[in-house]
């Protein structure tokens, strides 16, 4: 296959109820000539390999099968980069979807970018009320233009709620320069993916296109403390990693620092630190080691207390005063009310947001 302008690739674990429908919305002629699509099959128990070799049995020019050992999501994303073939690189989740009519937009403005980083709007589609919200990034931000990184504004609210994996696109060479390894046999590496390419990144493009749909509210999704501390393990290899690399190379004078700090509290951190509500070990001990390190950058344990938070209350912050009370009722929540399912959750304090729209 030869070089590509974009490589895309669907990380794929047991995912045969809804990984075709993932690849048919990639089915589009007009862009099958500038893109590659990397299925890896990560050690699936079910049809999921079969699906993917259907597909590219049909478009052997287009779509490309890895099969693997399972070994999570950073293997996959080890894996498919070794072998990447595009000048841009970006990922998609196997229950999501590209919206077609932006894919074919998307791939067109790819031709006129040369930016190292690329932040993408996106839609949300929240099954459980059967709305789909846009993420639009606000008039002040400057669209579809290459931009110096340390010109940019990361206080519009827009950027910060896009800056997720489904978001953005780096440049591949840009992520091997960056020495990314993603770490194996764990969750939420993808933080990784948002965190280490970012640091060398030169410029950047705001893309206001939506292409990627992603779907909130599957069967088995959670936002629970029973899955929270299920998967402390990776939050503690993940989180350390890129907690001790923050500390030691971020650089506050840096306009990218914003960027990093926001990522590091609000995506990484914040799980972590909720953890320290269930009053159990080993996470009690594995928070208090984090928040050790943290309280070694005033900036940042700055930004931990006034942000990090548990159904409003700010426990972080109560916890240096001695709030006794917040933290109880924190606490309280977290054990009594948090194992909703992610469905409806979203159904129940969702729905009224998402009815005005």
């Amino acid at each position: 296959m030869e070089n590509k302008l974009l490589t895309v690739v669907i990380p794929a674990y047991n995912s045969s109820s809804y990984l075709g429908k993932c690849l048919e919305s990639l089915l589009v002629e007009d862009v099958m000539n500038d893109v590659e699509i990397i299925i890896v099959n990560d050690g699936s128990t079910d049809e999921t390999l079969k699906i993917a070799e259907l597909f590219r049995d049909k478009y052997p020019e287009y779509f490309v099968v890895v099969n693997k050992e399972n070994g999570n999501y950073g293997s996959c994303m080890n894996a498919a980069l070794r072998i990447a073939k595009g000048k841009y690189f970006r990922t998609l989740d196997s229950d999501d979807w590209f919206s077609k009519t932006e894919y074919i937009e998307f791939v067109h403005d790819l031709s006129l970018t040369d930016a190292d980083m690329l932040m993408c709007e996106r839609y949300i589609y929240y099954s459980a009320v059967d709305k789909m919200v846009k993420c639009s990034f606000e008039s002040g931000v400057t669209k579809r233009k290459d931009l110096d990184i340390e010109s940019v504004d990361w206080t519009y609210n827009s950027i910060k709620n896009n800056i997720f994996v489904n978001s953005i696109c780096y440049k591949t060479d840009l992520i091997r320069k960056s020495g990314l390894q993603w770490t194996e046999k764990v969750f939420y590496s993808d933080n990784e993916y948002d965190y280490f390419p970012s640091k060398i990144a030169k410029t950047i493009r705001f893309v206001d296109i939506p292409v990627y749909v992603y779907w909130i509210g599957r069967e088995g999704q959670s936002v629970g403390p029973d899955t929270l501390l299920k998967n402390y393990r990776s939050f503690q290899l993940v989180g350390t990693k890129i907690l001790e690399d923050f500390l030691e190379t971020a650089d506050p004078k840096s306009n990218i620092y914003q960027y990093q700090k926001y990522l590091l509290v609000n995506h990484i951190l914040q799980p972590i630190y909720i953890a320290f509500l269930s009053g159990k070990e080993p996470y009690v001990t594995f928070v208090n080691s984090i928040d050790m390190k943290v309280r070694t950058n005033a900036l940042l344990m700055q930004e931990v207390e006034n942000v990090i938070s548990y159904s409003g209350i700010h426990f972080v912050r109560a916890c240096k005063k001695n709030d006794k009370l917040k933290i109880i009722l924190a606490k309280f929540l977290f054990k009594y009310i948090g194992n909703l399912s992610f469905a409806n959750n979203v159904k129940q304090q969702v729905k009224k947001i998402l009815g005005k729209l």
